[in-house]
């Protein structure tokens, strides 16, 4: 009796590791969007997406929208280079006040070949920094276990639609086909933009700037606090110059700054 007791306890305790073990993996990735929230995606955006000629592309332009499709993609993958036309076609198809917009994360051996396939393809849309911190954790929490991979999220970060369900390849024309039942076909809603929205909405870029292109005229201190001049214009701690460029500290002798996520100095 006590050898079929203990036997019993074991077998128990298994079940419910077992059980345990699966349960927290399946809520994992059924919370995987709602986790990854506005807040967090627009960090990982900012100063991080770029299109083909290099410019940065606003974080708050790419999520003031309905949708927000994830391409992960590289111009060696056979299969991406047949889709990539179809999905450029598709995106151009609804027009500049489209309801969705979208962002390329390369999978190519380097950056000059990420930026040749966006030409070749004439994409539209901006990509993430190349290998970059923040395209590591869009691939986290977004990509697929291969590519071509095309994942539909809201603004607030929440997967609707995804080109793999669990291991099972589904397809990246799934996600236009989900995305197409939501907002219609393009004609329908070129004609619900035009009648709701007479202004043409257009993304914000900027030059990305470098090291060499920030220039430190003077350091002084104005009402106790440390300011300087940088390209012609006065900033203090904590300024914004653009989009993912920040003055994080001002001293007597130096100029400390976050550019796109790398602390360099500049002295005047």
């Amino acid at each position: 009796m006590k050898k079929q007791h203990v036997k019993l306890i074991r077998t128990s305790l298994y079940i419910l590791f077992v059980g345990l073990l699966f349960g927290c993996d399946n809520n994992a990735k059924s919370e995987q969007g709602t986790t990854y929230g506005r807040a967090a995606l627009k960090a990982t955006l900012t100063g991080s997406a770029m299109d083909a000629e290099g410019m940065v592309v606003s974080a708050d332009s790419l999520l003031d929208t309905d949708y927000l499709l994830i391409y992960f993609s590289a111009h060696w993958c056979p299969p991406c280079r047949q889709f990539t036309p179809k999905l450029v076609n598709f995106y151009n198809s609804y027009g500049e006040n489209r309801p969705f917009d979208l962002v390329f994360v390369s999978s190519d051996r380097s950056e000059k070949d990420m930026f040749a396939y966006m030409r070749e393809t004439k994409m539209p849309w901006p990509a993430m920094q190349f290998k970059g911190a923040a395209s590591s954790r869009i691939s986290k929490h977004y990509a697929g276990s291969g590519i071509p991979c095309l994942v539909l999220i809201s603004p607030s970060g929440k997967v609707l639609a995804d080109s793999f369900q669990g291991s099972r390849y589904v397809g990246t024309q799934s996600v236009l086909n989900y995305l197409k039942s939501k907002i219609g076909a393009p004609d329908a809603q070129k004609k619900k933009a035009i009648a709701s929205t007479p202004s043409v909405k257009k993304k914000k870029a900027t030059a990305r700037l470098s090291a060499d292109t920030l220039k430190v005229g003077a350091i002084g201190v104005k009402k106790g606090i440390f300011i300087t001049v940088i390209n012609g214009k006065v900033y203090k701690k904590g300024d914004a110059i653009v989009d993912g460029v920040t003055v994080t500290k001002i001293e007597h002798s130096y100029v400390e700054l976050s550019l796109y996520g790398k602390t360099i100095q500049l002295k005047p």
